[in-house]
């Protein structure tokens, strides 16, 4: 418009009324377009500032994300969380509430310590916890409960149905991927803040290690153990070791040895009064001498009145199995054929200190009439006529040298084939 030959003056034809309407025109126009334009411009200026309000939000995110990996919790934006609590009283008066609540993201796992000496035969056990929380809150000096019961099992007895029995029929199915079973953790209970000191926590104060700190509460329906001590568990959802308890228990150390399946001997420590121990599934390291010797697991859930724990392989018992292939032989008479094995299992004790030693091995069991089988020599072993297991307890002196042999004989139809030998 500004471009146009009127308003600039290059048309033969202009008048004074012709450019008063063009400048008429022109004015009217312009200020609509500056009107326009100045419109868009405060909303660009809106847009850009709500753009720079999200990239704020963003680079907080982000710094916030980055520091709740660092070590230091302190310095992190926690969440807001909120507890909304409805409170009634028959009464007006001024009083103070403790207010206890339930996380499911929260929990702990058993561990142990198992070490033993050769010069001592009780065994020190050093009961530890896992414990993790990711609630959103730190837990800052905080006394723990720790409870072996489980908030998030079920509570309902289930009911017996009917046990319907038909005829097997298979089907063809598509199978794709695998699903790794679900396991349940352990919760616990922790209650925040200040606690007042009382007579009961003063006698504490001369306690040597951690685990003197805790105290075990046995209820009907689980054990909670009291720690006195404080913790801070950052929410993290990382485990944060706690020392329950160390206790020094009376064993019984004996060695076992299965030869047909390994040539190692495996020492056990036998616990009779474990149910006094409260103790709970887990893992477990074991310590021999003060050196790491290997894991194992504990499970006091087993019925046996001992609890056997397995402290690993001792490389000063040297064993051998061989079949004595002079004393094995293959025999028929009329319609059935004999076959006679000869095991002969060689131990030797390197040690410089007698050992007690459990030695396993097997004949096969029948699950045929036809098929007979009989132990001609077993060395005074222990048969379990259901398993065909032998058991050997013997005593070796330093450096002694003991072969033990056992036979048996099986007898079957010589037209049949036998399978398991």
């Amino acid at each position: 418009m500004l471009n146009n030959r009127l308003i600039k003056g290059d048309t033969k034809r202009d008048s004074l009324a012709l450019l008063k309407d063009a400048l008429d025109y022109l004015r009217n126009r312009l200020n609509n377009i500056n009107g326009e334009l100045l419109k868009i411009k405060r909303d660009e200026h809106k847009t850009q500032f709500t753009k720079q309000r999200l990239e704020q939000s963003l680079a907080d995110l982000n710094e916030e994300n980055q520091r709740s990996g660092e070590e230091n919790p302190e310095q992190k934006k926690g969440s807001i969380n909120q507890v909304i609590v409805t409170v009634s009283s028959l009464f007006a008066g001024t009083t103070s509430i403790d207010i206890n609540y339930f996380v499911s993201n929260a929990g702990w796992t058993p561990s142990y310590d198992l070490r033993a000496t050769s010069a001592n035969t009780n065994l020190k056990l050093d009961e530890k916890a896992s414990v993790y929380q990711s609630s959103g809150i730190d837990w800052n000096d905080a006394t723990l409960t720790l409870s072996t019961g489980n908030p998030n099992q079920g509570n309902t007895k289930p009911e017996l149905n009917t046990n319907y029995l038909n005829y097997y029929v298979p089907y063809s199915y598509s199978y794709s991927g695998t699903t790794a079973p679900a396991m349940s953790i352990q919760s616990f209970d922790a209650a925040k803040g200040e606690t007042k000191e009382d007579e009961a926590d003063k006698k504490y104060t001369a306690a040597k290690t951690s685990a003197d700190y805790t105290v075990v509460v046995e209820n009907p329906m689980r054990v909670e153990y009291e720690i006195k001590l404080k913790y801070s568990i950052p929410s993290d959802s990382k485990t944060h070791t706690v020392l329950i308890q160390t206790k020094e228990v009376a064993s019984n150390f004996v060695y076992s040895a299965i030869p047909k399946l390994d040539a190692n001997a495996f020492l056990l420590a036998k616990v009779t009064d474990c149910e006094s121990m409260n103790l709970i599934p887990g893992a477990a390291r074991i310590y021999f001498d003060g050196a790491y010797i290997g894991e194992t697991s504990i499970n006091p859930n087993e019925t046996d009145d001992t609890l056997q724990l397995n402290m690993g392989r001792d490389k000063g018992i040297v064993m051998e199995r061989k079949k004595l292939k002079n004393k094995s032989k293959e025999k028929t008479f009329n319609n059935d054929r004999v076959l006679t094995y000869t095991y002969e299992i060689t131990v030797r004790n390197t040690k410089s200190s007698s050992i007690n030693m459990e030695i396993a091995d097997q004949i096969p069991v029948s699950q045929n009439d036809e098929i007979k089988i009989v132990l001609a020599e077993s060395s005074h072993a222990n048969l379990e006529e259901l398993t065909g297991k032998l058991t050997w307890n013997v005593n070796l002196k330093p450096k002694e040298v003991r072969k033990i042999s056992f036979t048996y004989e099986v007898k079957y139809p010589k037209n049949k084939q036998l399978a398991g030998l």
